[in-house]
């Protein structure tokens, strides 16, 4: 059990991770006017209202491109979305919701470094890491300057799957590598991704050192990695196999979603390409360079290699390896490697380096503790410091350029939509057609008399009286393959408008009631069998471990 010291302490830097949000949200909600935080209102609310109607998994974005909706929940990694809307059910203000689950997550974060840290550290140089987590300039600006608030929420299970891959050995390795790793896809993918790029690197090191055991190393991993595939393939499956469904072209657009403006710093390609975020592609950085630097010199210095040494030099390794992939020295990968570019911004890979240098600090410094304490303690002090007045500096900046949030962004159930999100079959005429009155218009240009009985997000139902047989109409919801439409009761396959991507519909004379009704896609369907099968094995493993477990103690005891 930790002593009573150290619960104050570590409680007291998870509250200082919380109230580094708090000018956020305290005082109403505050946000800087960019883009990203619009989308991610936008998303959240519609996620939220779709749950609120009894959807277990939203697949579909009602709102979105002003009512004639787009597949975006099919796409993106679901989790923080479920806990905005708890937390939005809770306060009552979706805003304060967006808002707190990123301070929620700076605390969650800080608490599990330090867990994680405490392996191969002291308690007080683990407290250390974990407040240079609760301080991270870096977090602050990803969740308020940046706006990419999932890869943000992302960072507590980022700390437990590098956590998981440093510290976790023998028959626990497999579920203790997949529940964080799948956890980490649900939060944010390309996280996920970057992390299994850097930690594979380790991996395959680590086992050709071991030799013996190197080959076991390997599967156990490799099964780890397969098996959180698994559980997040209710995501996954559908999100990856899809992409010819929508239009990924959307991810990319000169200057503002460009990988070429975005390395970490950023020298040769500047008066080409300018820059992105200077604080987060120069100032940044260089504090995780100087914990890199730090670590590197602490392991020099160090008289034994023991595991505690190599458990730093290969978290020091995944942070330089990130920086480099970050940086303008992989820039023929970038341009050559197509799954690269999909990543949008090669400053991304900080996320990673962030996180693997702080472990890779402390535990370095554990090789050196009784050796040259004040040394260390200096070093390490700088650090802090030097991330503590970054953030500051990021925090007065804030409060001068914050605006009221629903100023920026408010509900409504017309909003529009991400280019790369609409559907692949829908051509240039949507926006013409909602110009011209959409769906009223339409009716009245045909004298057709339209009524809408139901619009839910995933479930709607029309009543349309034709005074002629053979009418057609286009429905005022874009065409995908998840939807299905009915007339009379009776299922029928639309035609599809080319130029608005909006299904037409074959009319009777009389009334007809049109539903469509969302019933998703196959891949969905296999993607949460795989996901309930994986999370049986995940439950086995977790039970025969904890049994194993009993059997040693029962062991040792006799």
């Amino acid at each position: 059990m930790p002593k009573p010291k150290t619960v104050l302490l570590l409680t007291l830097v998870i509250v200082i991770g919380f109230l580094t949000h708090a000018l956020s949200f305290f005082f109403g909600p505050q946000v800087i006017n960019g883009p990203d935080i619009k989308i991610h209102f936008r998303w959240a609310l519609q996620f939220a209202a779709a749950l609120s109607e009894g959807s277990l998994y939203p697949r579909w974005a009602s709102y979105s491109y002003f009512g004639l909706g787009d597949p975006t929940f099919l796409y993106m990694h679901p989790l923080f979305y479920y806990v905005v809307a708890a937390f939005s059910a809770l306060s009552g203000n979706l805003w304060t919701a967006i808002l707190a689950a990123g301070a929620v997550s700076t605390s969650a974060s800080a608490a599990f470094t330090y867990f994680v840290a405490r392996k191969y550290a002291s308690v007080s140089l683990a407290v250390a890491a974990a407040f240079a987590i609760a301080v991270s300039p870096y977090a602050f600006h990803l969740a308020h300057y940046q706006q990419f608030l999932p890869m943000h929420f992302a960072t507590p299970f980022l700390v437990l799957y590098l956590g998981a891959v440093a510290t976790v050995n023998g028959k626990n390795r497999v579920l203790f590598t997949a529940v964080p790793l799948a956890t980490l896809i649900m939060s944010h993918v390309l996280t996920a991704f970057m992390a299994l790029i850097c930690t594979g690197v380790v991996v395959l090191f680590r086992a050709a050192r071991a030799r013996d055991s190197g080959a076991r190393l390997l599967i156990q991993h490799g099964l780890g990695v397969s098996l959180a595939l698994a559980l997040s393939a209710i995501y996954l499956l559908p999100a990856l196999t899809t992409q010819n469904l929508i239009t990924p072209a959307g991810w990319y657009a000169p200057i503002h979603l460009d990988w070429r403006n975005a390395f970490l710093f950023q020298c040769f390609t500047l008066p080409e390409a300018g820059f992105r975020w200077f604080h987060l592609q120069w100032t940044i950085p260089l504090l995780t360079v100087l914990a890199c630097g730090l670590s590197g010199c602490f392991l020099w210095l160090s008289p034994t290699r023991g595991d505690t040494w190599h458990r730093s030099a290969e978290m020091l390794s995944i942070a330089l390896l990130a920086l480099l992939l970050g940086s303008e020295i992989s820039y023929p990968l970038w341009e050559h490697v197509g799954i690269l570019r999909r990543l949008q911004f090669p400053l991304r890979f900080l996320d990673v380096a962030c996180v693997a240098s702080v472990f890779s600090l402390v535990w370095s410094a554990a090789c050196l503790a009784q050796l040259r304490r004040r040394f260390i303690w200096l070093g390490i002090g700088l650090f802090l410091v030097g991330g503590a007045a970054m953030l500051g500096a990021l925090e007065r900046q804030f409060v001068a350029e914050a605006k009221p949030a629903y100023t920026v962004a408010a509900p409504g159930n017309t909003q529009a939509g991400q280019a790369e999100m609409k559907p692949a079959g829908v051509g240039n005429d949507w926006q013409d057609y909602l110009d011209g009155g959409g769906f009223e218009a339409e009716c009245a240009n045909l004298n057709l008399t339209c009524t809408s009985m139901l619009s839910k997000t995933h479930h709607k139902i029309w009543s349309i009286q034709s005074a002629t047989d053979k009418q057609s109409v286009k429905m005022p919801i874009f065409w995908f393959p998840g939807w299905e439409f009915s007339a009379n009761d009776r299922v029928v396959i639309p035609t599809v408008d080319s130029g608005t991507g909006l299904p037409i519909i074959n009319l009777a004379a009389g009334t007809s009631t049109i539903e469509a009704r969302w019933i998703g896609i196959p891949q969905e369907r296999f993607g949460a069998w795989l996901s309930t099968l994986a999370l049986l094995i995940s439950l086995g493993l977790g039970a025969f471990a904890g049994r194993w477990h009993k059997v040693k103690e029962l062991t040792h005891v006799a």
